[in-house]
């Protein structure tokens, strides 16, 4: 796993709790004298497959998952499609990688509406980015 990923990784839970929380809704249900929220799902757009899980996993059913590239799929040469665009500008949230992890998708998150929540996790404040030495590859260990 790269350098990014891993910070992406690191990062994603903070993130997704950071700009899709603390939201209350108007169209709470009383059920029993107890108000119980109802229930409301997010559309977030994950640019690749680690990004997803992390989301998954948090989000649970609460998240509608608007996928930007497919698992198994090179992340780094992604170009999206028209459908995949509309998706993505429909979007509650996106989270993404940058620095020029996927040219395309940070093309077309730069283009969003503002009701985006556009999240780079690898400009998240407060990660510590790992340091790894990729010349130093594992053979069959």
């Amino acid at each position: 796993m790269t350098r990014r990923a891993l910070s992406a990784c690191s990062a994603a839970a903070l993130a997704l709790l950071a700009a899709c929380g603390g939201a209350s809704s108007s169209d709470d249900t009383v059920i029993d004298s107890t108000t119980v929220p109802a229930p409301a799902q997010l559309s977030v757009a994950v640019a690749f497959f680690p990004i997803e899980d992390i989301v998954r996993g948090i989000g649970g059913d609460t998240v509608e998952i608007v996928r930007l590239v497919e698992p198994g799929m090179p992340a780094h040469d992604a170009e999206l499609t028209a459908s995949q665009l509309k998706a993505l500008s429909a979007s509650d949230a996106v989270f993404y990688l940058g620095e020029s992890f996927q040219p395309s998708v940070e093309k077309a998150i730069a283009q969003l509406p503002d009701t985006v929540t556009a999240v780079d996790l690898y400009s998240v404040e407060g990660v510590t980015h790992l340091e790894i030495d990729d010349s130093k590859k594992h053979g069959d260990d």
